[in-house]
């Protein structure tokens, strides 16, 4: 009797269940009931600032998406450098119906969107909703043109090696000789040239000892990330001599493999030319990298400072075979290889090594 009881009791339970949920499916069924999100903003021409990033910039709103079901929408602000989105970039989300965002992040936006800086161009502003995480029943508001005039934000981290195994010896502040970062990944440096046998580090800021890299006998990276942290032990180079020593701050590795510059050519003069350089045409000279005068590499040149402005620029070796490249800031040349662009006015290092074609552009203010 029991047991008839229980059965009985769970049929019933099942019609029950069964039944709500068949009602549930008729009464909340998902759908594009509205498709009219209406997007607004409080200001719409934005000069940014890049003295004040942590400023307000500005504050979107738009109201509800309606799918006719009573579960949270999730938006997505979308940016584009053209009003037809062809590359919209994913500039915040939401559960709520506003985003807010200060200088510094409208600014990455406009760059992010392609947005050129230091005049005003239109940025194009729409907000996309959806259901779950799979972008169920997308839907997308109208959109919002605003007038932006951007600053520019120098995306790269730079380094410089240390240590008397290179020619700016325990000094962290010595003309410290650049690492040539990776066009293809921001993350990879690499440095073919002369060591002494001796030890080695590298720094991201010249005049600060942190952040900087050690490494041991695994080769691996050991970072010292703010100056509290504990002091890693230096690489050790056993053998005078020429050396690509590569390095990836991403993985916390590094290799030292041995480099044959016998057969290598030393020449006898590299400068840059083109429109973004001093002197235009006329070659701007580069120097063999040393420090007081002496030649430590007579493979690594470098200007410790020149004015580049928005334009290309090719480097000159022996007085007539230019090389170049098509990747701003850093790289590989080649033998009548195009044109290097500057992108933005500002003090540089240049540095070129010729045993392997790469060169990297580093702006000292940005």
């Amino acid at each position: 009797m029991i047991k008839t009881t229980k059965i009985l009791g769970f049929l019933i339970f099942s019609i029950i269940c069964l039944y709500s949920c068949e009602n549930d499916d008729q009464d909340f069924t998902a759908s594009n009931v509205s498709s009219s999100i209406l997007l607004d903003a409080d200001i719409s021409t934005i000069e940014l600032d890049d003295t004040n990033p942590d400023n307000p910039a500005i504050t979107i709103t738009w109201s509800d998406a309606n799918y006719g079901v009573p579960t949270a929408v999730r938006y997505t602000v979308e940016a584009s450098a053209d009003e037809a989105f062809t590359n919209p970039y994913n500039a915040g989300s939401s559960t709520e119906n506003s985003i807010s965002w200060n200088v510094r992040e409208l600014n990455s936006i406009a760059a992010g969107s392609g947005i050129a800086p230091f005049e005003f161009y239109p940025l194009y502003v729409r907000v996309k909703s959806a259901l779950g995480s799979q972008n169920t029943l997308e839907d997308f508001s109208n959109t919002i043109t605003l007038s932006v005039k951007s600053y520019y934000n120098y995306p790269f981290k730079d380094v410089y090696l240390v240590g008397p195994a290179c020619a700016a010896g325990w000094n962290n502040d010595n003309s410290n000789a650049a690492m040539f970062r990776d066009e293809s990944n921001e993350n990879k440096y690499t440095y073919t040239g002369y060591f002494n046998a001796d030890q080695l580090k590298i720094i991201e800021n010249k005049g600060s000892w942190a952040p900087q890299y050690g490494g041991d006998t695994s080769n691996n990276l050991i970072a010292r990330p703010t100056e509290d942290d504990a002091d890693p032990s230096p690489i050790e180079i056993a053998t005078a001599g020429y050396y690509r020593f590569s390095a990836d701050l991403s993985e916390l590795s590094y290799t030292l493999e041995p480099y044959d510059e016998s057969t290598s050519p030393t020449l006898s003069s590299v400068g840059i030319t083109g429109s973004a350089t001093p002197n235009g045409s006329t070659e701007t000279s580069l120097q063999q990298y040393g420090i007081g005068g002496t030649t430590f590499d007579n493979h690594i040149w470098f200007l410790g400072s020149v004015i580049l402005v928005p334009g290309e620029l090719q480097f000159v070796i022996n007085g007539s075979d230019t090389w170049g490249s098509d990747t701003e800031f850093s790289g590989q040349t080649t033998l009548g290889g195009g044109s290097i662009t500057v992108i933005v006015e500002d003090d540089y290092e240049v540095w070129f090594n010729d045993l392997t074609g790469e060169y990297i552009l580093i702006p000292k203010t940005l």
